[in-house]
C-alpha cells in the first residue's frame, strides 16, 4: 500500500456508504446530489476528510427525517414549484 492510499477496509465502508446515500439521494433527496456526484469522485481513494464529508451527509439524512412541510390554512388550495432541471445545458449540466 502506498503512502496516502486508503485501505482496502476503508475504500470498501466508503463505497458502501456512498451507494446508500447515492440511492437515498437520487430517491427522496435531490438536495444532496451534488454533494454526493463530488463524493463519487473519491471512491478509490478517499482520504478521512471524505469520510467525515459522507458521514456528515448520512448525519444530514438522519435529522432531517423529523422534518417535514406543514400547512394549516383556511384556503383549499396550495400550489408548489421546484427547479428541478437535469442536464439542460448538456456542455455544462448545469440548468437553465
Amino acid at each position: 500500500m502506498l503512502k496516502g492510499q486508503a485501505t482496502e477496509a476503508k475504500i470498501r465502508a466508503y463505497g458502501m456508504k456512498v451507494g446508500l446515500v447515492l440511492y437515498v439521494a437520487v430517491m427522496m433527496h435531490l438536495d444532496v446530489a451534488f454533494a454526493v456526484a463530488l463524493l463519487l469522485k473519491y471512491l478509490l481513494n478517499p482520504s478521512q476528510e471524505h469520510q467525515k464529508a459522507i458521514n456528515q451527509v448520512i448525519r444530514y439524512f438522519y435529522y432531517m427525517q423529523y422534518l417535514a412541510l406543514s400547512y394549516r390554512g383556511n384556503k383549499l388550495w396550495l400550489i408548489l414549484t421546484s427547479n428541478a432541471s437535469f442536464t439542460d445545458n448538456l456542455d455544462t449540466h448545469f440548468s437553465s
